[in-house]
């Protein structure tokens, strides 16, 4: 009897290759988090966690310690919120990718650090995947 794909990805040489890491999406639009979510798993990240306010994601990071978080910049526009968004970077050394759509260039150039990347809205399932990539492998270095 021939074996099931998913057999061999379970107990095989595939399940070795899948990436670990752990990778919060913070987005308030749900199909919109949703979608990220699923380029995320169709790229091999299975170890994702969503996230639909800053508030909430400052309540998961520390359970779940993610490698990586994808963040609508629009959450981080004012006032405490972009203090918390701050924070995921300085308290808890952890990379973000801003997904953003209308962010002024200055506010770019403020942000850029080792642990700041961003992705201009709107993207593609490429873009994201490639990102995400590149970012994961300068934190293993």
């Amino acid at each position: 009897m021939p074996k099931l794909l998913y057999e061999g990805v379970l107990s095989g040489e595939l399940m070795k290759t899948l990436p670990s890491e752990k990778i919060l999406v913070v987005e308030h639009e749900r199909i919109i988090a949703m979608d990220i979510d699923c380029i995320l798993r169709g790229s091999g990240y299975t170890d994702t966690t969503l996230a639909f306010s800053i508030e909430e994601a400052m309540r998961k990071i520390p359970a779940i310690k993610p490698d990586l978080v994808l963040i609508d910049d629009q959450i981080c526009g004012v006032g405490d919120e972009k203090d918390d968004c701050r924070k995921i970077v300085e308290s808890f050394n952890i990379p973000i990718l801003y997904l953003s759509s209308s962010s002024p260039l200055k506010l770019r150039r403020d942000r850029r650090d080792r642990y700041t990347h961003y992705l201009h809205k709107p993207f593609d399932a490429d873009e994201v995947s490639s990102s995400v990539k590149r970012i994961l492998s300068k934190g293993r270095k």
